[in-house]
Parts: structure tokens; C-alpha cells; sequence
């Protein structure tokens, strides 16, 4: 259906009579590339590479409507030109570990979308917590989730699991092997994470909570996921983790001390040790590194979830800043990256907006679900 396209003309006569029939032009234009737009988005999409910086572009009628956008006869939309909004979370919707509150703007632009009947959900790398909970207070009608960058996918807050991916029981075991002692490879040390269910543990989570394989007790990540508002890490030794109950591994590393492993060493023994298996290591840049199931990625679990929900990928807004959102990033019709991303994530971008900590979400749902200028 062409949305309704509300105006203001400040000017009258033969001016005003164009600024009308431009409008009547652009609800035309919506209701005639719709359904092209949502079947297929990249087969017929005009070249826009001076609008996007990378090569690819929107959709006729919304690069028709942000041109009226940016003239005073034009002033909004009432209905959104997008139907889904996807986020990663850390250094998108704001810093790991510091907090886990929305920025007005960033709160008030999901709140908005979510009013107009626009699905949201979050897609990140951490597992259900007090932080989930605590954002889908402040966006209440928030959607499904996904989380341990697409291993699980959760219904709306607090229900129930839809679907969940187990890493193989040998790659479990090769892992476990390869990091006995807290050490990598028997070489340098490493902190050790397996997101794991265990019994009684989070049950308000589903039990699902991270567990330090640490042989000489907990070290400073412990105090890290605590601060970040997951689920309390357990302590356990590596043969109490059953092999066919962990999710992801994710490795840390320090700068701090010399006797702390390299991450690219650690990165591509993984690699060598874990080819040929079920399993996917993924680079978080020079301190971190996780184990994945084969095939598991944010791209792949926002695939599947706007599946469920009905809805075209074209017509989804993704937004990311990290080499984990790079699938979603590209999967979508608008893929966001945040101007403190890395390089593979902007590449991967269809546009970059604000910093995470100068509401860059906010600007891309303004700019790209609602069609309008960004304003705080």
C-alpha cells in the first residue's frame, strides 16, 4: 500500500501545484516498485555510489523521497519505508561493559519504529542476561533476538527458544585439548569462555550462562561479562563441560602482560587444528576470538529469523561495527556500519553513519526507515 505522504508548502500558485503533484508522483512510485523492491532488491536497484559510498543503492521511491526530504515543501512520512530493524549491540547501540542504557535519541528512534510496526530485534555475539532484560524494559514490543552471534535465536524478551545450535563433540574436545592449562596450544596463556547450559544455572536465561575453564581460578574476564550484564560465569575445569552442550568457545588475550598468547597465533592454530570439522573460528579483533558452529553467523540467523517474521531482507535496516555483522551487514536491503567500525564492517556497509556514542542507530532509522533528515 503507498504510504500516505504527509506535506507542507510554505509557497502558493503554479510552485505549490508542483510540490502536490510530486507528492502524488513519489505514492505512485512506492506503490508501483513495492513488490519489486521486496522480491528483488539488488536486480534493478538505480547506481546511487555518490549517495552510498559503496557501490550499492536504495530503492527508487526511497532515493526519490529522501530527495523531496531535503527540500522545505516536504517535511515526513507516515509510514516507515522499511519493515525490519536489526542491531548488533557492543559498539552499536553502545560501549561493551559500560553500561547497558540507551541514549535518548538511540531509545526514542527504536520506540518509534517499533509504534509504526516495524519489526526490531537485536542480533549480537553475547547470550540472554540481565542486559537483555534490562533493554527490553526501555523498548517495550521489542522482537525476537539473536544471540551468540546467531548460535541461538530467542523469541520477544523473555520467551522461548526457537532455535539453538550445539558445536560438535569433537570440536568441543579438540578446544579443550588445545587450551589445557590455560594455555594456547601449550604456548602462551589465554582466557577460555563456553557459553554452556548448566543445570540451575541463570534458569531465568535457560540456563545458559559462560563458563571459565580456568585451571588457576577466575581471571579479569570474569570480571568483564559481569560488568557487561550477562548471566554469572561458573567456574568449572574442562572435562566438566559436556561436549555436547557448548554453543560457542571465546578465547581472550592481554596486551598487558608477556606471557599472554598472541590472538592471530591463537586465531590460525585454531584454524589448522579445527579444518575439516563442524566448526567456524571467527577473528574479534587483536584480543578475542570465538568457535562457532559451521555455518553459524549473524547473516545466516537474520536470514532465518525475517523468514519467520515474514519479511524480505531488502526491506530490513541492519546496523554493525564489527567483522561478526559483515554477513548481516551485506544479507540486507540497508546495512548500516557506525563510524567507530572496523574496516570490514564498513566495507561490507551499504552507508556509515554517527558513532555509536553519537547515536548513530538513531540517525539510520531517521534516515533510512523514516525517509527524513537526522535530527537529535
Amino acid at each position: 500500500m503507498a504510504p500516505a505522504l504527509a506535506t507542507r508548502t510554505h509557497t502558493t500558485g503554479r510552485r505549490g501545484s508542483r510540490v502536490l503533484v510530486a507528492a502524488a508522483v513519489l505514492g505512485a512510485s512506492y506503490f508501483a516498485f513495492t513488490s519489486l523492491f521486496v522480491q528483488h532488491p539488488r536486480s534493478w536497484w538505480p547506481d546511487a555510489a555518490a549517495f552510498l559510498p559503496f557501490g550499492r543503492s536504495l530503492p527508487a521511491s526511497v532515493t526519490a523521497l529522501r530527495a523531496a526530504m531535503a527540500t522545505p515543501e516536504t517535511v515526513s512520512v507516515n509510514s516507515p519505508l522499511l519493515r525490519a530493524v536489526v542491531s548488533d549491540v557492543d559498539g552499536t547501540l553502545f560501549h561493551f561493559g559500560c553500561q547497558n542504557q540507551l541514549s535518548a535519541a538511540n531509545a526514542a528512534a527504536l520506540r518509534r519504529a517499533i509504534a509504526a510496526g516495524v519489526h526490531v530485534s537485536l542480533a549480537t555475539g553475547r547470550i540472554p542476561g540481565p542486559w537483555s532484560g534490562a533493554l527490553g524494559q526501555q523498548l517495550p514490543g521489542m522482537g525476537p533476538g539473536i544471540f551468540a552471534n546467531g548460535a541461538l535465536i530467542l523469541g520477544p524478551v523473555g520467551g522461548e527458544v526457537l532455535e539453538e545450535t550445539f558445536l560438535p563433540a569433537e570440536v568441543v574436545a579438540i578446544v579443550k585439548d588445545f587450551s589445557r592449562g590455560g594455555l594456547a596450544g601449550g604456548k602462551g596463556r589465554v582466557a577460555l569462555l563456553a557459553a554452556t547450559r548448566l543445570a540451575g544455572s541463570a534458569p531465568e536465561h535457560g540456563s545458559l550462562c559462560y563458563a571459565e575453564l580456568a585451571p588457576s581460578g577466575p581471571t579479569w574476564v570474569t570480571e568483564l561479562v559481569k560488568g557487561a550484564g550477562e548471566p554469572a560465569v561458573q567456574m568449572l575445569d574442562l572435562d566438566s563441560v559436556a561436549d555436547d552442550r557448548v554453543m560457542k568457545f571465546v578465547f581472550f588475550t592481554t596486551r598487558k602482560d608477556a606471557d599472554w598468547a598472541c590472538m592471530p597465533d591463537v586465531v590460525a592454530e585454531l584454524k589448522a587444528r579445527l579444518a575439516g570439522t563442524g566448526s567456524t573460528v571467527l577473528a574479534c579483533g587483536a584480543l578475542q576470538c570465538e568457535v562457532l558452529p559451521l555455518g553459524i553467523n549473524k547473516g545466516a540467523a537474520v536470514e532465518r529469523l525475517l523468514s519467520r517474521l515474514g519479511v524480505a531482507p531488502s526491506a530490513t535496516l541492519a546496523c554493525g561495527d564489527a567483522e561478526n555483522d559483515v554477513e548481516m551487514l551485506r544479507l540486507v536491503g540497508v546495512g548500516a556500519a557506525m563510524g567507530n567500525a572496523g574496516s570490514k564492517a564498513k566495507e561490507a556497509a551499504d552507508v556509515v553513519v554517527s558513532r555509536h556514542d553519537h547515536d548513530g542507530v538513531a540517525e539510520a532509522i531517521q534516515r533510512f526507515v523514516f525517509g527524513e533528515q537526522f535530527t537529535k
